[in-house]
């Protein structure tokens, strides 16, 4: 998980202030018509300009039928570049660019190196304060610049619009793919709620950090249009692409495609007699009960285990996913400081079937409480919030230290009780390529963290201390959204050193994807982020799936939401997709994919339910031919088949995986009749719904769904219905309902 917790620690909210270093760049060297094309008069209701570029600019505005607007920064070219300051730190170096002889209508631009440290995005580029609060929310504005890049490669830009203390950016739009040659970009931006004018003010910026890369930044403008125009009416560098992309679907086709392949197998069903022969004509339903993909959540511990919550928290959690993964408390210091809590939430999620991601053994964020404090001291470093005030390098201690917590954590986890191994899936070490300082305060600040000695050896000594079948596990953010070409080169480069290491063992390559608007992702974008990675023998993991952004809109979040999640499910190599967080006011940014506040359900929980438990969800009823057989398309997962001939029934339990499977009904018989007195079959599951389930207290619960009543069979039920009974304790059909492995 991010270690930003709030607006303080989040690198991405700065508080600079502006040092005119631009004004050096002199005045305008020419103005040629060149890419602008107008013919520089100033249209009528437009402020009149004393600036031949902006002159032009205003005659192109209103061409384009905009109602007049104004200039924000200022009405000149050298004025507005005034306001604009590069980032500060070795990642990057600016110098003042002439223009002179390139047939572009504007005269200032400036030339901005990024060099290879810069891994995230905002730690390298240039902003501009707005100097006067005059915007409201829903206003209207665009930006202007004239971007290129002298590199072989196209450079990446993302323009953000925002609020100094706030992370979301309001522009549409914000991230071209820039080339080599001088190109006007315009960036429709509406801005959202005006933040308190004593902490907050608006700027806009270019993020440039996505590794090595030159930019080169002119001509630029900011329009203020107010209430006067929607944003939609506005122009955007985008417009060209949109008109050659309308109405293709061949994505979406596609990846219907890949999921009959690959999520999908035949199913054959063959109806029997007391005698065993076989019996034609007979009404065959197939429901299905389970999943074999893992959809998953991140579940906050305390709010889990409070019986004073919202109990629609709970009920969330075992009707929606079967899979879970605690945001923080099996996190190093939060496990060493309070094991109770861990281990009651773990236990009353593998109570109710879920299968279970650890997270995470090791991971180097300090100000995330994530590292004890002694641990924190032998690193180095101070840190008295969290008790560490005597700093003392000490390599040798954090190598003991490191070690023997992989190996306690996962041992702790391997033996739980009556569940025996607790945890299929491992985050071994999160975000190396971010957070590498406990790499760095073992093997020198010199290593490369990605291929460093103590990584692998972290990775070899977790393989030895798990249980069979647990597998290990690499998770890191910008590793898909943006895309960030820097961090997914290196990301990529640390799956190789894990996966081909001699002693270290990789199963499985975990992406983040804490996406923003001006992160996101086309499908088809998203379909070659996922097959970067594929080349490793591991499966991939979507593991910390967000949006959150207030200036996105939530159908335009819905909309990203579908192909990204198709696109993924259809990709052979992955195995999960957890989200971090599914409700607003449980969410580390406010901002979840499936509920608001009051558990009002987004656009994207109806997209999420369509395709979970409706589009991939098996509900056939077929017939019986004359041999007794019937056949089915069924997705991977758990399913009840029943089977009914003039009121004779029989029902059976069947998992259905790559290879297809083949299940016999018995009339008059029933998998549910198959047990002793108590109601529990020969393995002590509860098979009559009359073992109650507990609480997190351990006191006694009805076996209820809301919305539902009493469970039924199974049988009965479909699409998400039938998930929900099937989530809460024990299904229809005897066997502990979960996940089921594929």
């Amino acid at each position: 998980m991010p270690k930003r917790s709030s607006s303080d620690d989040d690198p991405r909210i700065t508080r600079t202030s502006r040092r005119p270093f631009l004004s050096a760049l002199g005045a305008a060297a020419g103005t040629a018509v060149g890419l602008g094309g107008a013919t520089g008069a100033v249209a009528a209701d437009w402020p009149a300009v004393d600036d031949p570029y902006y002159e032009e600019l205003v005659a192109d505005l209103a061409a384009m039928d905009l109602p007049a607007g104004e200039f924000l920064y200022a009405d000149t070219e050298s004025g507005t570049f005034d306001y604009y300051d590069p980032s500060e730190g070795d990642a990057i170096s600016d110098e003042p660019l002439s223009v002179d002889g390139d047939d572009v209508p504007f005269g200032e631009a400036v030339r901005i190196e990024v060099g290879e440290s810069a891994v995230d995005p905002w730690a390298a580029g240039l902003r501009g304060d707005i100097p006067e609060r005059v915007i409201d929310e829903g206003d209207a504005l665009l930006g202007v610049a004239y971007l290129r890049t002298p590199d072989e490669d196209d450079a990446e830009v993302q323009y953000v619009a925002k609020e100094v203390n706030d992370a979301s950016n309001y522009t549409r739009d914000p991230q071209p793919s820039v080339g080599g040659e001088w190109e006007r970009y315009f960036f429709p931006i509406e801005f959202g709620a005006a933040g308190d004018p004593e902490t907050e003010s608006p700027r806009t910026e270019f993020w440039l950090g996505y590794g090595e890369q030159t930019v080169d930044i002119g001509g630029l403008a900011v329009v203020h249009f107010g209430d006067d125009v929607d944003v939609d009416e506005l122009p955007s560098w985008t417009d060209e692409d949109r008109e050659e992309d309308v109405d293709d679907d061949d994505w979406e086709t596609a990846a219907d495609e890949r999921i009959g392949e690959h999520r999908t197998d035949t199913l054959s069903v063959e109806v029997v007699d007391e005698d065993g022969d076989p019996v034609p004509d007979a009404a065959v339903d197939v429901e299905m009960t389970e999943h074999a993909y893992g959809f998953g959540t991140a579940v906050d511990a305390p709010t889990l285990l409070d019986d004073d919550a919202d109990p629609e928290y709970r009920e969330s959690v075992t009707e929606l996913f079967n899979t879970a993964v605690l945001e923080n408390h099996h996190k190093w210091r939060f496990f060493e400081d309070d094991q109770e809590t861990a281990d009651a939430a773990t236990e009353w999620l593998l109570d109710e079937g879920l299968s279970m991601r650890g997270h995470a053994c090791l991971w180097a964020s300090v100000d995330s409480w994530a590292v004890p404090p002694d641990v924190v001291e032998a690193m180095g470093e101070e840190w008295e919030d969290g008790g560490a005030t005597d700093p003392d390098l000490d390599p040798q201690y954090l190598r003991e230290r490191t070690f023997d917590h992989v190996e306690e954590i996962v041992s702790h986890y391997a033996d739980f009780g009556d569940h025996g191994s607790a945890i299929d899936q491992w985050d071994v070490v999160n975000e190396v390529i971010h957070e590498p300082e406990l790499i760095e305060a073992i093997d020198g600040d010199d290593v490369d963290p990605i291929e460093a000695p103590v990584l692998a050896e972290w990775y070899e000594h977790a393989a030895e201390v798990s249980p069979e079948g647990v597998e290990l596990d690499m998770n890191d953010y910008n590793t898909l959204e943006g895309p960030y070409g820097s961090v997914r080169g290196d990301y990529d480069r640390q799956a190789a050193f894990l996966a081909e290491h001699d002693d270290a063992v990789l199963d499985g390559i975990g992406l983040q994807c804490h996406f923003s608007q001006g992160e996101a992702l086309d499908p088809e974008a998203v379909w070659e982020g996922l097959e970067l990675y594929a080349d490793h023998g591991t499966a991939i993991r979507i593991t910390e799936f967000d949006m959150a952004d207030e200036g996105w809109d939530e159908a335009d979040k819905a909309d990203f939401f579908h192909g990204f999640l198709k696109q993924t499910f259809s990709h052979p190599d992955t195995t999960d997709f957890l989200m971090w967080g599914f409700r607003d006011a449980d969410h580390w940014r406010d901002d979840a994919p499936l509920f608001y506040d009051d558990w009002s359900t987004k656009p994207t929980h109806d997209v999420y339910t369509d395709l979970v438990f409706d589009e991939w969800w098996t509900s056939e009823s077929v017939t019986t031919d004359d041999d007794g057989t019937a056949e089915v398309t069924a997705f991977h997962g758990d399913h009840v088949v029943s089977a009914d001939v003039d009121g004779e029934t029989g029902t059976e339990s069947v998992h259905v995986e790559e290879a297809g499977a083949s299940v016999a009904v018995t009339l008059g018989v029933d998998a549910a009749d198959e047990t002793d007195e108590s109601g529990d079959d020969a393995d002590g599951n509860d098979t009559d719904g009359d073992d109650d389930a507990s609480d997190a207290s351990g006191e006694d619960v009805e076996d209820e769904i809301p919305g539902f009543g009493a469970i039924p069979g199974i049988a009965a039920l479909g699409g998400a219905a039938a998930y929900a009974a099937s989530r809460f304790g024990r299904d229809a059909t005897g066997s502990e309902a979960g996940r089921s492995d594929d």
